[in-house]
């Protein structure tokens, strides 16, 4: 069973939920969201005859998608009655079965996509915090001396190695200038 669309979604909505689908998701993926995208409320039947595929498919597809907030579903229940009638008495059968009608809802998109996109700024940020552990250490006995990944930009680069030398004065006359190795802080 299909019914027709029945929001509207802008269409800047669409070019970014479209942008996301193309780029990380299977065809099936991008079939199913395309057949939604163009009849708006579609039951996990309707979607499989549609595009004939086996059900237990489309059900992987839109719980997928659903998990991923690009499209939400809505649970019918109907009862089928049937009337059996053995050596002339009348009994009468109820099946109750549910199902599923999947639909898009560009304010759960907007909220995934947000969300999604927030969760790549944390990695970014905790791989940034990461890299304050990682330091530079002066390989000589005498000097030692530690250095931050933000005091790089102070420190003489040699082309040739192309390693970070040492800039710490030993004396007043002397500079160390060995070549810098990486090390971790153990936490």
């Amino acid at each position: 069973m299909v019914i027709k669309n029945r929001l509207k979604i802008p269409d800047i909505i669409i070019k970014l939920i479209k942008l996301v689908i193309y780029t990380f998701y299977c065809d099936l993926h991008i079939i199913t969201f395309e057949l939604l995208l163009k009849i708006g409320y579609a039951s996990e039947y309707g979607i499989a005859k549609e595009i004939n595929v086996n059900i237990e498919k489309i059900r992987l597809i839109t719980n997928s998608l659903h998990s991923e907030n690009f499209i939400k579903y809505e649970d019918r229940l109907f009862k089928q009655m049937k009337i059996c009638t053995i050596k002339n008495k009348h009994t009468i059968s109820k099946r109750v079965y549910k199902l599923r009608y999947w639909y898009i809802d560009s304010n759960s998109i907007v909220w995934g996509v947000n969300e999604k996109i927030k969760n790549i700024f944390l990695k970014c940020e905790k791989k940034a915090s990461d890299n304050k552990d990682i330091y530079f250490k002066c390989p000589r006995k005498i000097c030692g001396k530690k250095y931050s990944m933000s005091d790089l930009t102070t420190l003489p680069f040699n082309y040739n190695t192309g390693m970070f030398s040492c800039n710490r004065f030993l004396n007043l006359k002397v500079i160390c200038g060995s070549e810098l190795q990486e090390a971790e802080i153990l936490t």
